[in-house]
């Protein structure tokens, strides 16, 4: 991100950019945004496999296994 931001003191890649960042303002700096990232991931994560699963295994019992298995991939497909 700080590449992008400011093109003119970050410009010497990746490494080098870690190393200016240390230097200047200490190796915390390096996780800065870590801790939302984090959690908005988790949050997207837990939402979206978990609501698959939920939806996946009621659409079975639903419709019975029997169907289930003839129809699997349009109940994946639905879950999803």
């Amino acid at each position: 991100t700080r590449i992008q931001l400011e093109p003119t003191v970050y410009n010497k890649g990746m490494a080098a950019s870690f190393r200016q960042v240390v230097k200047a303002e200490g190796a915390g700096a390096l996780l800065t945004g870590f801790g939302p990232t984090f959690a908005g991931y988790f949050l997207q994560g837990a939402f979206k496999f978990g609501g698959y699963e939920y939806w996946r295994k009621t659409i079975i019992e639903s419709v019975g296994i029997e169907n289930a298995i003839h129809n699997r991939t349009l109940i994946y497909c639905v879950s999803a």
